[in-house]
């Protein structure tokens, strides 16, 4: 998968809550996760195995050589990898 490089920041801020696994679900599935089941019911706050396998995949098929998504403080950031190390 080609992909223009993205921003890095922070893609799901913490103002969502226990929504921000959805968020970060739907997120990956922008970019062609389709790692939930039919059954899953987005309306409710998703468990967050869910947003960490989506969490994976993104670094494995979305981000670029140098960056990586990942939790910091309730929220989910795209850095760089130097960024990570401090925090």
């Amino acid at each position: 998968m080609t992909t223009t490089p993205l921003e890095v920041g922070c893609y799901v801020d913490s103002t969502h809550g226990i929504y921000a696994t959805n968020r970060v679900c739907v997120l990956a599935k922008v970019f062609g996760w389709n790692g939930l089941p039919d059954y899953v019911n987005t309306a409710e706050p998703l468990d967050l195995e869910y947003a960490d396998e989506a969490l994976v995949w993104l670094n494995k098929n979305v981000a670029t050589e140098g960056c990586e998504f990942g939790w910091y403080d309730g929220e989910c950031h795209y850095q760089t990898r130097e960024w990570w190390l401090t925090v």
